[in-house]
């Protein structure tokens, strides 16, 4: 008697185990920190910083079912975002925050969640010394010689920047060698996020060497953008948590945290 009960009650406790709503698991995302400062940087500590982790580990708040893991976990090793480009394409990493929603990607399958991030203004840095005054990339598109345009491999502004008659050079895979280029005149024009370019100008010693020009070439955001065939629930997940990240103004705290401080140069 005493086995069989025993017996009944083991039966019935698979039973219920099998049938109980199990604890959602977390859904884990690999993502890059890409070589792209303020978005991500190594502060004084040694730590992973930036606006984009700070909005990282926000999206983790809000929703204990995400998590976001590095591909290289070295808090010193950033990827270029060409090499990032090629990876999401290709589906060896799920996810990348931060990017330019262009044509040529959705294209080629990436999902962006509608929600932005930020917003991006485009700038043009030149050598200290140079007297050149522009408002449009048409007037760089008239100068008949010296006129190269300095770029970042893989960057969405490659898109617009095709769009005119340029000599474009877009080898560059960080902001410092494009500024180092800027300087020794392998290049007239660096043409680059204003956020991006003010931090790095500064941060790297170049404001005695470069000067932006006045003015914003190009308004537009950056996004999250997820591999083809990303699962609708990861999709509903982020896209909740954005929502809850853009009513209670912390995007736009965390993007002023990063960018009012910063000398306009």
């Amino acid at each position: 008697m005493f086995i069989k009960g025993y017996l009944l009650f083991f039966l019935s406790s698979i039973l219920c185990y099998c049938y109980l709503p199990s604890i959602a698991a977390k859904t884990v995302l690999t993502t890059d920190a890409i070589n792209s400062p303020p978005k991500f940087f190594v502060n004084d500590k040694g730590e992973l910083d930036g606006f984009v982790m700070s909005i990282i580990k926000e999206i983790e708040k809000v929703n204990n079912q995400l998590e976001f893991i590095f591909r290289i976990s070295s808090s010193s090793t950033f990827v270029s975002l060409r090499r990032s480009i090629a990876d999401i394409e290709n589906q060896e990493i799920d996810i990348l925050f931060g990017l330019a929603r262009t044509q040529s990607r959705i294209d080629q399958g990436l999902i962006f969640i509608d929600i932005p991030l930020y917003e991006v203004r485009n700038v043009i840095a030149v050598a200290k010394d140079d007297e050149i005054s522009i408002n449009n990339m048409k007037e760089v598109e008239y100068l008949d010689s010296h006129n190269t345009v300095l770029t970042m491999a893989g960057s969405g502004m490659n898109d617009f920047l095709n769009k005119f008659d340029l000599k474009i050079d877009d080898s560059g895979k960080s902001v410092k060698q494009n500024l180092q280029k800027l300087v020794h005149g392998r290049g007239r024009f660096f043409y680059y996020n204003a956020i991006g370019m003010n931090f790095e100008i500064n941060r790297l010693g170049f404001s005695d060497r470069v000067k932006v020009l006045p003015g914003t070439f190009r308004r537009y955001n950056h996004y999250i953008a997820l591999k083809k065939g990303t699962n609708k629930s990861i999709i509903s997940l982020l896209t909740d948590s954005l929502k809850v990240l853009k009513e209670n103004g912390r995007l736009k705290e965390i993007y002023l945290n990063y960018t009012t401080s910063l000398p306009s140069n």
